[in-house]
């Protein structure tokens, strides 16, 4: 009892990293579950099948405002959206193509190894390496009768007498009403991006967890590695078996596998994991005029520095402004901005009760990083990233984020439902023109030749 007291208290205290992750079990092969029985399912959006202009853009973006508008009908669902973008991992594509071009010249009976290099280099100068992630949370707030469901649960794991432990995952900490409404909205998804042009692939929860751990401790971690989920075979030792007993045959958990190490908060600004040191950039004032996504990805590309974009979509965004338009409207008389706050809540409020575009809560965090030795590299990408994400339409950032640790953890895919940057309340047509939806993919998955999109997407 006082064991698990404890671990509840150091989890809401992030005295341990693991705490910083809300990843617990596996549902299935391809749907997480998390510490607080919500289901978690990752998609790779490799990008559309054709090149689109200025016009089909906005075509395109009132089409995925449709596809995503049951996802926030209620506040039972979270969105994140998650881009990448490091020359490190465009470095790791080329050496594995490399090798598989190596092999088919020579089945062919061609020693075509300088000309395999040559191309190598060249494309190291003018291509980039891209990932784009769709992070799709079902919370348990997406059920009508939630305490009902849960109080049933609770009844059935009491029946069953299943062995717990801290830091073991709880398999059965799931609503299986939660199950089929979490699926059916996956599929959705699905179906509906593919029909609107887009090459998109639902993850397995191995690789998935592979990757983040691969992301945040390279040099501890194998390209080899997978985590140990249900139905993966567990052989606890002796002591283990003596100490934790029953429980000692049950997996660890999710977020114990992603930190085989420590990470620390260097300043309000910087944290450090392995051997990188990382900083964050979050959106404070959205811009006044919005721009596609992709002037953004140009800026940083020039640049050359590595980064990531991460934004978090949810339901009821109106209560944003509820709470602030109360004090505002009293005190309309003294300040002009009142008028304009309370002009904008009844706008949004408008918009939310006499259309089928949903206001939703909206927020954005770039991040970048560098190796741990060079601070005054680290220094030089934060000032790129802050100065692209002001010229990209006009609006305003911060690097202080208090803590910069949760930021970074909570900006990679399944990571956190949370938001971590400044909340706005938007319609959900405008937030989507900030998504890095328009990019244009190749219809081959592998192949022995390798080619490049018109913005140098390899």
């Amino acid at each position: 009892m006082l064991d698990n007291i404890f671990s509840i208290l150091a989890a809401k205290l992030k005295q341990s990293i693991s705490s910083y992750c809300e990843l617990d079990s596996a549902d299935d092969e391809y749907t997480f579950i998390s510490k607080n029985g919500s289901l978690v399912s990752v998609l790779e959006l490799h990008g559309l099948n054709r090149l689109i202009s200025w016009d089909e853009y906005l075509e395109l973006n009132e089409r995925i405002s449709d596809i995503l508008q049951p996802v926030f009908a209620g506040e039972g669902h979270v969105l994140q959206v998650h881009f990448v973008s490091d020359v490190n991992d465009l470095k790791e594509d080329l050496d594995n193509t490399k090798v598989k071009m190596t092999k088919a010249s020579k089945l062919l009976g061609l020693d075509l190894t300088d000309v395999i290099s040559s191309r190598q280099e060249a494309l190291l100068k003018y291509c980039h390496s891209e990932r784009c992630y769709l992070t799709i949370w079902t919370l348990p707030g997406a059920l009508p009768t939630l305490k009902q469901n849960i109080k049933v649960h609770a009844q059935k794991i009491k029946s069953v007498n299943y062995p717990t432990h801290p830091g073991k995952q709880r398999i059965l900490n799931i609503l299986a009403e939660l199950r089929s409404i979490h699926q059916s909205l996956v599929r959705h998804i699905m179906d509906q991006f593919c029909g609107a042009g887009f090459y998109i692939d639902l993850l397995q929860v191995h690789l998935v967890t592979a990757d983040l751990r691969y992301k945040l401790y390279p040099s501890l971690t194998s390209r080899e590695w997978r985590p140990s989920l249900p139905c993966d075979p567990v052989t606890p030792n002796l002591e283990r078996l003596q100490r934790e007993g029953l429980s000692a045959w049950l997996w660890p958990s999710i977020s114990e596998q992603i930190f085989p190490a420590s990470a620390e908060n260097l300043n309000l600004k910087h944290c450090q994991i392995d051997g990188y040191h990382y900083a964050s950039v979050v959106l404070d004032l959205f811009p006044q005029d919005i721009q596609p996504f992709h002037n953004l990805m140009i800026r940083l590309r020039n640049a050359g520095i590595p980064w990531n974009f991460s934004a978090v979509l949810s339901g009821n965004g109106i209560s944003i402004t509820k709470s602030k338009v109360a004090f505002a409207q009293l005190l309309a008389f003294s300040s002009y901005h009142n008028k304009l706050l309370v002009n904008s809540h009844n706008l949004l409020k408008y918009i939310q009760e006499n259309s089928d575009n949903p206001v939703i809560k909206f927020s954005i965090v770039l991040t970048t990083w560098a190796p741990k030795e060079d601070k005054e590299l680290l220094h030089r990408y934060e000032t790129y990233l802050t100065r692209a994400l002001q010229s990209w339409g006009g609006g305003e950032s911060s690097t202080i984020t208090g803590d910069p640790l949760v930021v970074v953890i909570g900006s990679l895919p399944a990571m956190s439902s949370q938001h971590y940057g400044t909340v706005c309340a938007c319609p959900l047509n405008e937030a989507t023109k900030f998504m890095p939806f328009t990019s244009s993919a190749s219809p081959w998955k592998t192949g022995n030749m390798l080619f490049r999109t018109t913005h140098g997407k390899l």
